[in-house]
Order: structure tokens, then C-alpha cells, then sequence
């Protein structure tokens, strides 16, 4: 991974952190090279992100979460916008699929058969959502034992190089079901189609700040503020 303050080329896309719906500065201006893997060129820059950059992320998803647009919408709602996002998704899988195999080199049928999948995650945890799965658990004594699902908050997801849509999904599905908000770290190497997905989500009505993508090498500071809780993904 090239780490510059200048592009390497002028014929390549520049990006930002996916911040508040919508892409925006970051990394001091420090950059990282996308290379496409079958042929070495580099095909887009993205940011270096620093610990301010965490930081700004990780307080847009708390508002999120905590606003009215997202923390106040009701379960039917939220499983009914989720099933939007699927459908937008779907309508943009040729060019997903497409993104993808330029950033990460596997072969365009391998990638359409995984990626042609991922909307129905979304479909299947909007059900999910919709059917509570909450319990009344039988105790002795006198009192009233139940669980009760609700959103735990923001959602840290660092995904990988070789797979970088599909396992966000599996994480990401879930966290939109349930009302929870998410700052994802892609791999440097293959952040386009987590970018890409973030906007036709936020197109697609997603309010913004509760997906947010935070680029970075991984020896970048990943440190936020103290006073924010998260639950985090490894995946």
C-alpha cells in the first residue's frame, strides 16, 4: 500500500470518508493508492484516515442514533425502509459486480453469483425484525421474566480484502434490521463497493449518518472518543 500527499496519476477517482450522506475530506490530505489487482494500476485514492477522522465518524453515528429521522423510526418503518435499500440494491447489481471484480480480481461470474445473494439478506432480517422474536421466560416465584430486543447502539465493522461486500452485508443487514447504526473500516485495499453500496443507500432514503465508512492503512490510529460506546465487528 503507497502512502503519498500527491496522485500518482491525474485518471483515477478521489474519495472520501462516506460521513453525514455524503463523501468528505479526510486524512490531512494524506492518501492511499487502489490498485486493480490483475493489472497494478492504480484506479482510485481514498483517505488515510487519522484519529480525528474516527472520531468525526463515530459522533455522526451517535447522532444518528440518537435523532429522530433513524433512533425515533418504528420497527415497521425501519422493515419497510430496509426493504427499500434490498430493491436499490438489486437494481445496482451489474454495476457492483462490475466494481468488485476491478478492485479485488476475482472472476466477474464468481462475483456476480455471491453479490447476486446479498439483498436477500436484508429482506430476510426486515422479517426478522417484524416478527420481535421477544420471550416470556418461566420462572418461579412471583414475577414477570421477558426479554426485550432493542438497538444497542453503533456498530464498529472492520471487513477484508477477499470478500469486502459480502461479509459487510452479513454484518450490515442486522444492524440496519435492528435499528443500530454502523461505522464500517474497509480493507484499503477494496473499499470501492462499500463506498458505492453507502450511496445508494443514502439514496435510497437510508437518513444520514447511520452508515458511515472510515478508510485507513492498516497502522492508522483507530482510537475514538472514550465517551462513545460501541459494539464491535470483527469480521
Amino acid at each position: 500500500m503507497n502512502i503519498s500527499a500527491k496522485p500518482a496519476t491525474t485518471d483515477v477517482e478521489i474519495h472520501g470518508n462516506f460521513i453525514d450522506g455524503r463523501e468528505i475530506e479526510a486524512g490531512q490530505g494524506q492518501m492511499l493508492d487502489v490498485r486493480n489487482p490483475a493489472t497494478g494500476n492504480v484506479i482510485a485514492r481514498i483517505p488515510n484516515s487519522t484519529a480525528d477522522d474516527v472520531d468525526r465518524a463515530m459522533k455522526s453515528a451517535r447522532a444518528a442514533f440518537e435523532g429522530r429521522a433513524w433512533g425515533g423510526m418504528d420497527i415497521r418503518a425501519r422493515a419497510r425502509l430496509v426493504n427499500r435499500l434490498a430493491d436499490a440494491f438489486e437494481a445496482n447489481l451489474e454495476s457492483l459486480y462490475r466494481l468488485e471484480t476491478l478492485n479485488n480480481g476475482r472472476p466477474l461470474n464468481e462475483t456476480r453469483a455471491q453479490l447476486s445473494r446479498l439483498p436477500d439478506f436484508f429482506r430476510y432480517f426486515a422479517g426478522l425484525a417484524l416478527a420481535r422474536r421477544d420471550a416470556v421466560i418461566p420462572v418461579e416465584g412471583s414475577y414477570l421474566n421477558y426479554t426485550l430486543r432493542t438497538p444497542i447502539g453503533i456498530v464498529a465493522n472492520c471487513t477484508p480484502f477477499n470478500h469486502p461486500l459480502m461479509i459487510m452485508c452479513k454484518s450490515l443487514a442486522a444492524v440496519l434490521a435492528s435499528g443500530c447504526v454502523t461505522v464500517v473500516k474497509p480493507s484499503e485495499y477494496t473499499p470501492l463497493t462499500t463506498l458505492k453500496l453507502a450511496q445508494i443507500f443514502t439514496e435510497a432514503g437510508l437518513p444520514p449518518g447511520v452508515s458511515t465508512s472510515c478508510s485507513a492503512s492498516a497502522r492508522a490510529p483507530a482510537r475514538c472518543s472514550p465517551n462513545i460506546p460501541i459494539s464491535t465487528s470483527w469480521c
